[in-house]
Parts: structure tokens; sequence; C-alpha cells
């Protein structure tokens, strides 16, 4: 057998394979006659690129019949734009020995006689002989293998998970525009390189390992699973993909691997809410309460046995104002919530339930319709916390601030200064700066409290209050406004005020005392005198004065205890003056006591 095979064209009986006689018979006859039933086509060119075989098979797959195409160049065979450089393609590789194509199986378009194109598998041998270099091609008609491979590519090319497969030595050979969407890469940048660029870096290098230990011991830890994994994405963030990996054994004896990565991130962050929401409801002293569009309870949570003392089971398929109000229960608050639920409109409120034992508990509610697609409330959910103490404490503290008003005058303000309530105390609204001057105001707004004694505007007669004047603060210490709390010290004043005149009175009295006791005085020394004048001239008249003498005596006598009882009423005088004073002073230091402690 020659270098290639020539197929006779029609009627040429001389012509037999390898150019030999037709009578000879041989192993060349026989290799003609197995390539001409071959069912994979057989095309052989000699060393001019002239086609010399052209069996049964490759007439059925170019469309040509042997007698068209024996005797021409091979480029007739080729798509028409390589045509022109066909020739030089083959003879470089005469001239080189490179090894293209030769030796090779790769798929190639088959330009077919009636303008239609197919896919060949195409396998090219080349030939040695001592004319020259020729070739055999061998070409299997693989458009329906490629048909189906096309089939699968475009199925998985447009699937909405992402599609990512490996060959054996774990290089990405498929990236579906899922994948580049999931991880952020473009496909560029993944497919030749080895599928550890898409896992988390900590397992990156042992990844290989990991693989290929399913490849050598057939272990199936994530083989035919699926399994939540994290993605790490080119942008550094980490998002959860539902991963499904299959195993892919070729006739050859190679291992790929096809991971489906579904994008579950909004599902495994719902199902981490939903865990935790279970983990509140569940471990909350607060009652969670959920009822469907009848409002008849659907779920409890174990805070609403805790605090009504019913069980779950004792509670759904029930209405919970049925069995938790009670004859105590405000039939307005009731109203109220009845009503909002049939506008399906959330509601906060309070009120008072009854637990299962009769014992009463005030709670503060939330109630949330939960709105379906047609609008309408397809849930209800209710948070309900037990506030009986602070109720207790809210109650307790109004009831002593309204004994507080009843007994002491209130007014409150706001920061600009405008009155905003009053306790019955008061006779009428004033602005603050009928009060209080800027100054003072401005004291108050800076946190401080001052007192004051002063008279209500327009009140007759004056009312007169001992006033303390204190900012009010919201929780966040902020200040909100002013208020005023003051007694009534109109009686105390009026007591001042006549004491006073009263002091003033009695001082009076006492120095016009002390004038009289000054006048008795002077006038027990000139009796003293005038007693010793008369004793003298006594004295001169001998025994017919001794009778005036005793008389003398006795006035003087009676003008030394006059004059000694005026300077003790003098004395007491003065001391009772003093006291006045002292008490005046007092007095007058209670009175301003009510202006405040120093800067007050």
């Amino acid at each position: 057998m020659k270098s290639w095979l020539a197929r006779p064209a029609q009627g040429d009986a001389t012509a037999a394979p390898g150019g030999g006689a037709a009578a000879g018979g041989g192993g060349g006859a026989l290799a003609q006659q197995a390539l001409e039933q071959c069912i994979i086509a057989v095309v052989s060119i000699d060393p001019a690129n002239t086609v010399t075989f052209f069996n049964a098979a490759a007439e059925r797959l170019w469309g040509y019949s042997a007698a068209e195409v024996v005797g021409r160049n091979v480029r007739m065979l080729v798509p028409a734009a390589i045509q022109p450089q066909h020739d030089s393609f083959v003879n470089r590789h005469r001239a080189t020995g490179e090894d293209r194509i030769v030796g090779t199986s790769r798929e190639v378009e088959i330009h077919r006689k009636d303008g239609s194109v197919i896919w060949g598998s195409l396998s090219l041998s080349r030939l040695e002989t001592p004319q020259g270099v020729g070739y055999t091609a061998f070409v299997r008609d693989v458009s329906a293998e490629r048909a189906g491979r096309e089939t699968i590519r475009q199925t998985l090319e447009q699937a909405l998970d992402a599609v990512v497969t490996i060959d054996e030595n774990n290089v990405v050979t498929f990236f579906n525009p899922a994948a580049e969407r999931l991880w952020g890469y473009s496909a560029a940048e993944v497919m030749g390189r080895n599928v550890r660029m898409l896992v988390p870096r900590a397992i990156q290098p042992q990844h290989d390992s990991l693989v290929n230990r399913n490849r050598t011991t057939g272990q199936d830890r994530i083989v035919g699973t699926a399994r939540e994994v994290e993605i790490h994405r080119k942008d550094g963030s980490v998002i959860w993909g539902s991963l499904s990996l299959s195993r892919i054994r070729l006739d050859d004896g190679r291992q790929l691997y096809t991971a489906f990565i579904r994008n579950v991130h909004e599902e495994v962050q719902r199902r981490e809410q939903i865990r935790l929401l279970s983990m509140v409801a569940d471990e909350t002293d607060n009652s969670v309460v959920i009822c469907g569009p009848d409002r008849l309870i659907r779920y409890v949570n174990k805070g609403f046995t805790r605090m009504t003392g019913y069980g779950a089971e004792e509670a759904m398929g029930r209405s919970p104002g049925s069995f938790l109000q009670g004859p105590l229960t405000d039939p307005a608050t009731v109203r109220r919530i009845r009503e909002a639920l049939q506008q399906g409109r959330p509601i906060y409120d309070e009120i008072l339930n009854y637990r299962k034992d009769g014992e009463t508990y005030w709670i503060s509610l939330a109630i949330n319709p939960v709105l379906g697609p047609d609008g309408r409330p397809s849930a209800y959910i209710s948070i309900q916390a037990n506030v009986t103490e602070t109720k207790r404490r809210a109650l307790s503290f109004d009831q002593k601030l309204s004994a507080i008003c009843t007994t002491t005058a209130v007014a409150e303000w706001t920061v600009q200064g405008a009155p905003v309530s009053t306790s019955g105390q008061l006779p009428g609204q004033v602005r603050l700066d009928a009060l209080l001057d800027a100054a003072a105001q401005a004291r108050v707004l800076r946190g401080e409290s001052l007192r004051r004694e002063l008279p209500w505007p327009g009140s007759q007669p004056a009312l007169w209050l001992d006033a303390m004047f204190s900012p009010l603060r919201d929780f966040t210490g902020a200040i909100t406004g002013i208020i005023l709390c003051g007694v009534d010290v109109t009686a105390r004043r009026v007591t001042v005020q006549n004491t006073e005149a009263a002091m003033q009175e009695a001082a009076a009295s006492s120095r016009r005392i002390g004038q009289i006791s000054g006048t008795i005085n002077g006038i027990a020394s000139q009796t003293n005198l005038l007693a010793l004048n008369a004793t003298i001239e006594a004295a001169r008249a001998g025994d017919a004065g001794k009778g005036f003498a005793v008389v003398a005596q006795e006035v003087r006598q009676l003008a030394n205890s006059s004059g000694q009882a005026a300077r003790e009423i003098r004395q007491l005088v003065e001391e009772t003056s003093n006291r006045i004073e002292v008490l005046g002073e007092s007095i007058r230091a209670l009175n301003n006591s009510a202006e405040g402690p120093p800067g007050g």
C-alpha cells in the first residue's frame, strides 16, 4: 500500500488502491475496501494537496460525489473563509513538521455542497512516502452530539442558578452568567484557573486535596448532597449559597465535577431572623399573641401563659377579650381596640385584664395588623407587657398629686412662658413674665430653682404665695417647661403686717411710758430736794420745827421711793423696747426668707 489511497473515478477500472494494477488483489485492495465501507468519512490527499481518496461516508458528509472531488485540491472541502490560506497551512506542516492538528482530534465546521453547515470531529494522519508527505483525514459527523452539548451548554448558560464545571485538574471549564453574578467575577477571570479561587480563603490551600480525595476514594461527603456554604465574592462581601455537586465519569477515566449553586442569602437571613424572633417570643416575659383574620387566637408564647395563667391549648381558637376581660375592664378602652381592629389599623393602649385565677393585672398592649396581598388583615400580632406595678405607682402618684393640688397652688408654663395649666387654688392663668423678670426666668431655664413670695396678678383681694419655681425635664434631661408649687401665705402675711403695726404701737407706748417715768423721776428728785430744804429749816426752828422735820423726812423717803420706782420702770421699758426690736427683726427676717437663700 502506498502512502495515499486513490479511489478511481467512476468507470476507471484500471486504477487500484495504492495506484497498482486492478489484478493482484493483495493487501491494498483489502485496505481500500475497508476504508470504502467505513462509516467515518475518509479523505486522502497527495503531496500536491490533491484529493486521491473520498469514500462513501465522505460523499454523504459533504454531499459531493467522489467524481466531483477526486483529483481536485482539497481546499474545496474547507470553509470558504480559509480556502485561500489552506495550502500554506498544510505545506507549513510538511516543511516544519509542527503538529498543530496532526495526531489530535478537534471539531470543525463542514460546509456541504448544498450550503448547509454541519460539525465533524477531525482526526488527521501524516503519511511519509517516497513521493512526499500526504495526509489522510478521518471525519465523523458530530452535529447531533454537538447539538446535544450545545443544548446543554445553553441551558446551563441560561440557568438561574450558578453552574461551575472543573476538569480533572480542578481547572474551571464552565462558568455561566449566574455564576458571574453570584461571585462578581467575569467568566474570563475564572476560566482556565484553579477552582480554589472561588472558595473561602481559609480552605484554599487544602481544596485540591479535598477534591482529589473524592476522586481517589470515591467517598462522597458532598457529591450527591446539598449544603449551604459561604460564597466569598470578588468585592470581599460574603453571601450564602446552596451547593449541589455532581461527579461526571468519562469513558477515558477522567472525573469532572459540576457544581450548582443557588443564591440563598436572603433565605438564610430570613431564617436567622425567624430564629431570633422565635427565641425572643419564647424567652421574653412579655405576652405574644397572634390571631387570624377572624381575630381568634392561633399562637401564644410562654410569656402569655406566665402572665395570664392560661395554657396554649386553653387559649387556641378563642377571642382574647372573651376570657381575659372582666367587670372592671374599661368599656371605652374595649371599644377603642375593637374599632381599630375593624379598621385594620394598629393600636397602642392600656387595659385591665383578668388572670385565670381571677386576679386583675394591667397590660400595655400593641396590636398590629398584618396585611395580605388584597390589603386586608391576614393576621394580628399583639405584644403585651405587664405594667401593673407601674400603673399602681402612677395611680398612687396621681392620688398624691391630687391631694397636693387641693392644698397647694400649682401652675405650669412652656419654656416660652405661655400658661399651660393652673390648679383650682389660683384665680386664673397669667404669663410667666407677670411673676418673674427675664433674669429670673433665664436662671430657671438654666436648671435652677427659685423661691419667691409674691402676689398672684389680678387676684382680689390680693393672694400671696410662697412659691417655688422649678424646671420640668423630659427623659433626656432637656427642659420642657416651668412649674410653680406654692402655698397660700396671705393670712401669714396679713398677720405679720398686723404684728409689725402692733409692735410699732407697743414701741411707741414704751417710749411714752419711758418719758412719763422720766417725768416722775424728775418730780421725785425735786421733791427729795424740797424735803431736804424743809429738814434744814426745821432744824433751825428748834423744837418748834421738830414736827415739820418728821414730815419732811417722810416726804423725802417717799420721793426716794418714787424715784427708784421710776428708774425701775424706765429700765423695764428699755428692756421691753429692746425685745420688741428683736421681735421685729425676727419677723422681718421670717418675711424676707420667702425670697430664698442667697442666690436663690
